[in-house]
């Protein structure tokens, strides 16, 4: 309707049906605030969550989400290779001025993605985990949910040590490396430890 077109931010081609990326951020959040003021009258101190995803992935520019609405943002814009607030990198700058803007704006969660093009490889990324955790953490995110694209015989360190991050975002990789690999791996944990580390 013109009511939800006026909504835009720029006007859409509906013509291609949905193909590329629009940006409906404002409209959905105009739904979604509705349905959290009706939330809030008998549920004061309940959030209603919604993801910033797909057509709802970027920053509205009019509509602003109720004191009752979380962002689960989901973020698949992410470099494993660099530092996530590495300046030089344009994929990790993105996601961190999209996570910014967000928390800016309500209570945030998490919805992340590891690399689900290669889901057999090894992930070997627990540096990346660790800073982007500990990074959100310092910036006020406490709520995680995400999937992982892998499988724990393919990347047994790296789902165990995101799990050992989301309880304490300060947990140490070279101990924690040393300790899973003794653990599991008996008498083979100091190859398997290195094995990892040349990853």
């Amino acid at each position: 309707c013109e009511d939800c077109k006026a909504l835009d931010p720029v006007p859409q081609d509906w013509s291609k049906n949905g193909e590329g990326s629009m940006h409906l951020t404002d409209r959905w959040l105009t739904f979604i605030n509705r349905i959290a003021e009706l939330v809030e009258e008998k549920y004061p101190d309940k959030y209603v969550a919604t993801f910033a995803y797909g057509s709802s992935h970027k920053l509205p520019h009019k509509v602003k989400p109720r004191r009752n609405v979380m962002i689960e943002l989901c973020w698949w814009d992410q470099c494993f290779k660099h530092d996530i607030e590495d300046p030089a990198c344009e994929v990790n700058a993105e996601g961190m001025e999209l996570f910014r803007g967000w928390s800016r704006l309500a209570p945030i969660a998490l919805y992340r993605y590891l690399d689900y093009h290669h889901l057999e490889s090894p992930g070997a990324y627990q540096r990346f985990e660790q800073d982007i955790l500990r990074t959100t953490h310092a910036a006020g995110c406490r709520y995680l949910s995400d999937e992982w694209d892998t499988t724990f015989n393919a990347s047994p360190l790296l789902l165990n040590y995101r799990a050992r991050l989301q309880w304490d975002v300060n947990t140490d990789l070279e101990t924690f490396t040393d300790d899973f690999a003794n653990r599991v791996y008996g008498k083979a944990g100091p190859e398997i430890a290195r094995y990892f580390r040349l990853l």
